[in-house]
């Protein structure tokens, strides 16, 4: 409905039949300051009859019905469809990307347990805040407009960013992993994308994150966003380490012609 909710703290009572009214609202807050407001709230008649009547505050007939249920501008997005349709197409390519893992070598060489569960818990904190909803206010602020062209912009960006990370691991085949390793026989690729960046998973996930966060169009969507990079470049850092242990001056050479996550500037 788009409407705002009134503070219980306001005595409101007002009349609820899922229709729209403007209130001329002034009302003291904690602080002791008056505010006046034009807000649009919805209202139902439960006397049945067609008049439409102004809410007061302090009113008590029976006839109006409070509606604390009300979406919140600070708490509720103006559209939770876009959200709702990123956070399924998250969970559509998370499951093609672990039954894609049936599909890769053993692995010769692992990253530490420590080093494992400190990247995947950001990554994990990262998502939850995403999609969450957060109680705290600060990260519940609005940083972005939330019309339907942003939200469509957000999902368009998020599919690509999946589809830069599909693409790249096609390339890297049996070669990948979901954690940081070495695998037997395992190969260097440096075709597709990977003739310009090392790790171009991560250069279309973070995409994808950036578009998501888009669509959330709050703090904490950018916090997510900032917390997913550092899991990320914590992970990319050892797996350069484990890349440049398997295959020395060859991975090195590598290094020196491409960019990290995006393309290295001639």
């Amino acid at each position: 409905m788009g409407a705002y909710s009134i503070p219980p703290e306001t005595g409101l009572l007002i009349p609820s039949d899922y229709n729209t009214l403007g209130v001329e609202l002034a009302f003291q807050a904690s602080e002791g300051t008056v505010h006046e407001q034009k807000l649009s709230i919805p209202f139902r008649n439960l006397s049945g009859a067609d008049d439409a009547i102004e809410p007061s505050i302090g009113e008590t007939s029976p006839r109006y019905q409070f509606l604390p249920n009300s979406p919140s501008r600070d708490t509720v997005p103006v559209s939770m469809s876009g959200i709702l349709i990123c956070k399924y197409l998250w969970i559509g390519f998370y499951v093609v990307w672990l039954l894609w893992a049936v599909w890769i070598k053993p692995a010769e060489k692992r990253e530490s347990t420590a080093s494992h569960f400190a990247h995947g818990v950001l990554a994990a904190a990262g998502f939850f805040l995403m999609f969450a909803d957060v109680p705290a206010r600060w990260l519940r602020i609005y940083l972005l407009p939330s019309g339907p062209w942003m939200q469509s912009l957000g999902i368009a960006i998020t599919v690509a960013g999946m589809g830069v990370a599909i693409w790249a691991r096609r390339y890297l085949g049996r070669n990948w992993s979901s954690s940081v390793t070495a695998k037997v026989g395992h190969e260097l690729i440096r075709s597709g994308p990977y003739r310009w960046v090392r790790h171009p998973i991560y250069s279309g996930l973070l995409l994808s994150v950036f578009g998501t966060a888009l669509v959330r169009h709050q703090v904490c969507g950018f916090v997510a966003l900032v917390l997913i990079f550092i899991a990320w470049k914590l992970k990319r850092s050892v797996e350069e380490r484990m890349m440049i242990s398997t295959f020395g001056s060859q991975y090195l050479d590598y290094v020196r012609t491409t960019g990290a996550i995006l393309p290295r500037i001639r």
